[in-house]
């Protein structure tokens, strides 16, 4: 493995039996190249689940609907950079809003005094 730099490399997990549960390969050390990407290939088509896949499909850009994935919804409305045309003023001004610093009027009370 490694450009066939290294030899032995798991030895040590294959004692313990953590070589199989990482590379899925019995005794990566002392399995062929060939064969190791073949056992590789053949794992990967075993638990390879089209229907998981086959569900992005169906994924709504709907920000409004309550089953629809928010990473998908922010990906799906995202600008690239690229395509913007921002102004350098207009970034410096985003840029300067993204502070890490806590105003006292934007902070949010999430319990009321009976409650804290």
């Amino acid at each position: 493995g490694f450009l066939n730099m290294y030899h032995s490399v798991f030895t040590a997990y294959a004692r313990e039996g953590l070589s199989y549960e990482m590379l899925e390969i019995p005794d990566p050390d002392e399995t062929h190249a060939d064969v190791r990407r073949d056992l590789r290939l053949d794992a990967e088509t075993d638990k390879f689940d089209s229907e998981r896949y086959l569900g992005d499909l169906f994924l709504s850009d709907d920000p409004n609907d309550e089953y629809a994935d928010m990473i998908y919804v922010e990906a799906a409305q995202m600008v690239p950079h690229w395509k913007r045309t921002d102004s350098v003023d207009d970034l410096a001004s985003r840029i300067h809003k993204l502070s890490t610093e806590e105003k006292q009027s934007q902070q949010v009370e999430f319990f009321t005094e009976d409650e804290s």
